[in-house]
């Protein structure tokens, strides 16, 4: 039996486990010994920091298992193990967490406004979100470079077993009034910590990661900038003709379901902008021959746009696209 084959069966055996401790505890624990403002600050906190952490990330998970294959290296062809892309996966998602807790900073009051809606208890722990997001956000990020190594089954465990069995024993703790609750929302945090540095504990058991970066690696491979900002041209020009057909689509489904084809809604309005920061992208590269920096800011505004409208919107100006 192959290593792929032997993983697989061994990671499918940990997402059991996992399943199984997970329906005891929601069914017999969490019932029980939490109250359903509790459960409420829990699953509200985990489910920001994962929406948060899966930003933040800006590809990296997607992009280690794209690129590893063009990183890999043998142990005799380079002092860095694979060419330090374990190096490149935590500087990307340290940049993008960055770009999060200063979003975070300013608008600190109307997230806490909208989390605090769906669970009261929020508004006295909204500060250890930004911690929860840094833990989930390279728990994934290290489980993801196990996998390219073809070894899932330690972070698995530690995922779908070890924080449940640890969060198992902080609910028993407070249900038994050993510990408080601001010691439990410590603890329920932690668990993530802990799952981090678990699954960083097993990848340098490994011996095959290394935090280094091999520039002269990246010198030889990465393309120049002239050649980068082709890619940039041409990837905008593409997502635009998508955007425009979405646009235009959505425009006549609102008039079969609303009766209007359009009524400037925070979506569509914000869709609108970040079409027009688009389309001036496109018409001052093509008229005017912007390349290089500018062009590259530019393009950068136009993400954020695409960002705010997929999630600011929801977040700071509900409407009739709330649930998009």
């Amino acid at each position: 039996m192959g290593v792929i084959a032997r993983q697989s069966i061994k990671g499918a055996v940990a997402n059991y486990l996992g399943v199984a401790i997970g329906f005891f505890v929601s069914f017999f624990i969490l019932t029980r010994y939490l109250t359903q403002e509790e459960i409420g600050l829990t699953r509200v906190m985990v489910d920001a920091a994962l929406l948060f952490s899966s930003l933040a990330q800006l590809g990296t998970n997607a992009s280690i298992v794209r690129f590893f294959p063009w990183f890999k290296s043998e142990k005799s062809e380079t002092s860095i193990p694979n060419h330090g892309i374990f190096g490149l996966s935590m500087l990307v998602p340290l940049a993008g967490f960055s770009l999060f807790a200063l979003a975070f900073l300013i608008f600190r009051d109307p997230l806490l406004t909208v989390y605090a809606m769906k669970s009261p208890l929020v508004a006295d722990y909204f500060y250890l979100i930004p911690m929860l997001t840094f833990f989930a956000l390279y728990t994934t990020v290290f489980e993801t470079n196990a996998s390219v190594l073809l070894r899932i089954t330690v972070p698995k465990l530690v995922r779908e077993v070890g924080i449940r069995l640890f969060n198992l024993a902080t609910y028993l703790l407070y249900g038994y009034d050993l510990i408080s609750l601001d010691v439990f929302v410590w603890l329920f945090c932690g668990s993530y910590g802990l799952a981090m540095v678990l699954n960083l504990t097993y990848l340098r058991s490994l011996g095959r990661i290394s935090f280094r970066i091999d520039r002269g690696f990246l010198d030889r491979h990465v393309p120049g900038k002239e050649k980068l900002d082709v890619i940039g041209y041409r990837s905008v020009s593409l997502g635009f003709l998508f955007l425009t057909f979405t646009i235009i689509t959505g425009a006549i489904w609102a008039e079969q379901a609303w009766g209007s084809y359009w009524s400037w809604d925070p979506k569509e309005t914000w869709s609108l902008i970040t079409w027009l920061v688009y389309a001036a992208y496109l018409h001052m590269r093509l008229r005017r021959g912007w390349q290089g920096r500018a062009a590259a800011i530019f393009a950068m505004v136009g993400f954020v746009c695409v960002m705010f409208t997929y999630v600011g919107v929801n977040t700071f100006l509900p409407g009739v696209h709330s649930y998009a």
